[in-house]
């Protein structure tokens, strides 16, 4: 059996017509006929039922159908990998992680997988707000996003492969007069300010604050809007705001920080994810997602 043969087998059974499988695949019909007929020989099985209406599949004919295509796309990647090694293909991949969050081993990863097997693909990473993010997907000026599920959520025109769990956590100065409890609750953050990241940058992410609050606490929150998550990271360090991020900031293994998994958040987890467009064909992100997938 070859590989023609199967790209002549997953023909018919698309067609449902050997009539129509020779014309799309630009051989005659004896000869199609004469390569199923070996095909199924060699596999001692039948594949398909003929009739005068055309083929259909038989049950282990499907069950083919579904490995074949598997296999089909294996070795199309194959080859497209090795016709770059071997062309020493060259290209931008352009990746954004949001901004005040750790980048991952699994980017790190991939990153320097990648740049051991193709060199010649150049590397652009920036950190971008949740909103930020968003809009450069949308306009195909960046090619792959890392961040938080809820900055996604609802997004119909973008695919993600979700990379780890992180906990929700409350964020706060060591030196904030909560940081002496042993746990905190919402309860306790009635009196607090809590800082968020531009008004409107991460519609989800607000909503799930106050509807928490409003739900675990029975208040609604007095929320700050900050320019940016390095401002916001500066109003949480100072000790005069809380914020309420995920385990994944880099900050929050700061000296200067401390962090609470508030006790009715303790079962509750979100995606850090990354994020593509649908309709994005850039090969050097075919390459990433090969990886992380």
């Amino acid at each position: 059996m070859n590989i023609r043969q199967i790209e002549y087998f997953l023909e018919i059974a698309k067609c449902k017509n050997i009539s129509d499988a020779a014309e799309n695949l630009f051989v005659t019909q004896p000869t199609l006929g004469r390569q199923m007929s070996a095909m199924e020989s060699e596999l001692n099985m039948q594949l398909f039922i003929r009739s005068n209406k055309g083929v259909k599949l038989t049950p282990a004919g499907a069950v083919m159908y579904q490995e074949f295509q598997a296999l089909m796309d294996h070795y199309r990647r194959a080859l497209k990998r090795g016709e770059m090694a071997s062309y020493g293909y060259s290209g931008t991949l352009k990746i954004g992680i949001l901004s005040g969050m750790e980048i991952g081993v699994e980017i790190q990863d991939m990153i320097h997988q990648m740049s051991e097997k193709y060199p010649n693909v150049r590397m652009e990473l920036k950190h971008f707000s949740h909103g930020e993010m968003v809009h450069a997907l949308n306009r195909g000026e960046l090619d792959l996003g890392v961040s938080i599920d809820l900055a996604f959520m609802g997004m119909q025109n973008v695919r993600y492969v979700n990379l780890r769990q992180c906990d929700p956590v409350l964020i706060l100065s060591r030196n904030h007069p909560l940081a002496k409890r042993e746990t905190l609750s919402y309860r306790d953050l009635k009196n607090e300010e809590l800082v968020v990241v531009k008004e409107g940058d991460c519609p989800a992410g607000e909503k799930l604050i106050v509807e928490e609050c409003r739900k675990y606490g029975n208040f609604y929150p007095r929320l700050f809007y900050a320019d940016s998550m390095e401002d916001a990271i500066l109003w949480v360090e100072s000790g005069l705001k809380c914020a309420i991020f995920n385990t994944e900031m880099s900050f929050i293994h700061s000296p200067l920080s401390k962090y609470y998994i508030l006790e009715e958040l303790k079962n509750k987890k979100s995606w850090i994810q990354a994020v593509y467009r649908r309709q994005n064909s850039n090969i050097a992100l075919s390459l990433a997602l090969e990886y992380l997938e």
